[in-house]
């Protein structure tokens, strides 16, 4: 991963954290979250780019079966 990647991402973690700080003991903030969390969480930088990836990956993996594991089919039954 590129180090400019990696910089946008902290700095983001970081303008996310202060804005956070400053508005997590507002009471519209509360009400909003209360109401649509979603909404009210899209505000921040961080969480648009997490919803973005989440709808990245869905739209590549939407061909693919979910679920399932790696594992071949047996028991960790001993005796």
């Amino acid at each position: 991963m590129p180090l400019r990647k990696i910089a946008r991402i902290v700095n983001a973690a970081y303008k996310d954290a202060d804005q956070a700080r400053k508005t997590s003991q507002s009471p519209e903030f509360r009400k909003a979250v209360t109401k649509d969390r979603r909404g009210a969480l899209s505000e921040f930088r961080t969480v648009k780019h997490a919803l973005a990836d989440r709808e990245r990956i869905a739209k590549k993996g939407s061909g693919k079966a979910k679920g399932g594991s790696r594992r071949s089919g047996g028991s960790n039954k001993k005796g």
